[in-house]
């Protein structure tokens, strides 16, 4: 059974399942991901991954790229 979710954790979490998959492209840099996604500061980009992720967007493209 899916958790459920209200709308604000649901948007998070979308957002951050984007910023997943756009992390390992390596014609990206993290800075320009966070833009497209539409947060104006890197480090509330940043405060929501270590939240939802564990992990900052940077460690996580390290940990997890091939």
């Amino acid at each position: 059974m899916q958790q459920q979710r209200n709308p604000s954790s649901y948007i998070q979490w979308k957002v951050i399942a984007v910023a997943k998959e756009r992390v390992f492209d390596p014609a990206r840099s993290i800075r320009q991901i966070v833009y497209e996604l539409g947060f104006k500061y890197p480090p509330h980009f940043n405060r929501l991954s270590k939240q939802q992720v564990g992990q900052s967007p940077q460690e996580y493209r390290m940990l997890h790229s091939d």
